[in-house]
């Protein structure tokens, strides 16, 4: 957490009590609220900001993006707040503003708490401006780390599904355990939610993460590397290609992973995408340390009967002198079906160069993961061979796979 600068500051500016400790930034914003916004914790001034910033907040979330009048409140405390850099003037004497946007996060996240039991028409209130995103989502952070099976989580999921509020919310919550630094302590926390009733939360998270917890893929904004797209398209195509939030994703696949052999069945319409986007967005070199073999291994478990055949797609990729391929000892790894029939879109190799016995093709009826047994170099000490396949139209056996 003490990696961002903003964090590591706030932190600086406010004393710890003997045996406390901030884990996440749940507890550094209880402990800056304890103080009242500034480093001092005698109640009497620490209460006064705390109204000061309680007010700002609730006129913040009815006029997100303006400055907050101060003429009503005390001005003790809107000093005290000016000169701890929590505030600054917009106009002397008669309004302000946060001087970072973490912090006006931080007493929104309060406004919602203190709202919990109409959370929903508190962000009426808000217009539903993008603005609560953020603070919602401490909010949910928040109750999971400070319940033991996370059903106070589970009911403001439940309070933020009114058909009349837009799904961002409700993603916005599920999210929120991938968010925390203590990510696994709380999905351990709320594990039997998440699998009561065929994992609906899980399947629900799941996409939270796939749909949410993603980057754009910033290339395309680049003008001098695609200059006859238009501005739309750029940001059009950047949005398509967006690839995993690798810290998040990271979190999640963490978890899941030592559970894929107990999931129910009911999740895999969630699990393969998932699972598909994440081994899909490394290089080889790098797969081991991704949870990649541990992926395939239990790929390969869920393979089931298919249809055998003998035909083998002409379109692989071959050795240019179009030699016998080399026989090499063998490593797992996967591919993904995405279609019906199998076709080598893009290997990507370790170096040095693998030559490797390709697979034959094989269908399903739908979308799985396909591990394969593909031939190592014996040069490529402890390297995976990685290669990403589409499936087009027809049945192949995959007990012809190698």
């Amino acid at each position: 957490m003490l990696r961002r600068p903003f964090f590591l500051d706030a932190l600086s500016k406010l004393p710890v009590a003997a045996g406390g400790e901030v884990r996440s930034e749940v507890d550094l914003v209880e402990l800056w609220w304890e103080h009242g916004g500034a480093d001092g914790i005698d109640f009497a001034p620490a209460q006064g900001r705390r109204n000061v910033l309680l007010a700002l907040g609730e006129q913040l979330l009815a006029n997100p993006g303006h400055p907050m009048a101060i003429r009503p409140l005390d001005t003790q405390s809107v000093d005290e707040l000016l000169r701890a850099g929590v505030l600054r003037n917009v106009e002397l004497g008669i309004s302000v503003a946060f001087s970072h946007d973490i912090y006006e996060e931080w007493i929104l996240e309060r406004i919602l708490r203190q709202r919990r039991g109409d959370i929903a028409e508190a962000i009426r209130d808000g217009c539903e401006d993008l603005q609560l995103a953020r603070p919602l989502q401490l909010l949910a952070t928040f109750l999971l780390e400070r319940s033991e099976q996370g059903n106070d989580w589970a009911k403001l999921l439940a309070a933020v599904a009114e058909e009349d509020l837009r799904a961002i919310w409700s993603r916005v919550v599920l999210a929120a355990p991938v968010r925390s630094v203590r990510s696994a302590e709380m999905l351990d926390r709320i594990e039997s939610v998440l699998i009561r009733d065929n994992a609906g939360l899980l399947r629900r998270l799941i996409l939270a993460v796939r749909t949410n917890e993603t980057v754009r893929d910033l290339r395309f904004l680049d003008e001098s590397r695609f200059p006859d797209l238009t501005s739309d398209q750029r940001e059009q195509f950047a949005s398509e290609a967006a690839g995993p939030e690798i810290v998040s994703w990271m979190r999640l696949i963490t978890w899941l992973v030592p559970r894929l052999d107990s999931l129910p069945t009911q999740i895999s319409g969630e699990l393969f995408p998932l699972l598909e986007a994440w081994v899909s967005a490394f290089p080889a070199a790098f797969a081991r340390y991704f949870h990649v073999p541990e992926i395939a291994a239990w790929a390969l478990q869920r393979l089931g009967k298919t249809d055998s055949s003998n035909e083998r797609e002409d379109s692989w990729e071959r050795r240019r002198d179009d030699k016998p391929l080399v026989p090499c000892d063998w490593t797992l790894h996967y591919a993904t079906l995405q279609y019906r029939y199998v076709r080598c879109r893009r290997p990507v190799f370790c170096q040095p160069r693998i030559r490797s016995r390709l697979p034959r093709a094989a269908s399903f009826r739908r979308p799985v993961l396909l591990p394969l047994l593909l031939n190592r170099h014996p040069e490529q000490e402890g390297g995976l061979i990685f290669v990403r396949l589409n499936l087009k139209t027809a049945p192949m056996a995959a007990s012809n796979l190698v």
